[in-house]
């Protein structure tokens, strides 16, 4: 069902200019959706080039054809996957301090 976005509009515009990324050492990965109408492609790469600021790993993807509803639609296999694959590597790499 669609649903009004102007409040994650609004949210991603108040992010931009009254949040501080503070430090963090986790890594974090931001997935989108091409076809997400709720968190929009353009809101989720916004998100990410904030969090990118980050001294940790921050990384992207985006899958295509797909809707907001990434972990029940069909192929969420792969969406799986990718963020299990991400995170191995992720843990796996040594860490730099």
């Amino acid at each position: 069902m669609p649903t009004p976005t102007n409040i994650f509009y609004q949210a991603a515009g108040m992010l931009g200019t009254a949040v501080k990324v503070k430090a963090r050492k986790q890594p974090l990965l931001v997935i989108s959706a091409e076809h997400d109408r709720t968190v929009t492609p353009y809101l989720a790469k916004a998100i990410f080039n904030i969090q990118k600021k980050s001294p940790a790993r921050t990384d992207f993807h985006q899958f295509a054809d797909r809707s907001h509803f990434l972990a029940g639609e069909k192929g969420w296999e792969e969406v799986a996957h990718y963020a299990l694959d991400w995170a191995n590597e992720v843990t796996a790499a040594p860490s730099i301090h």
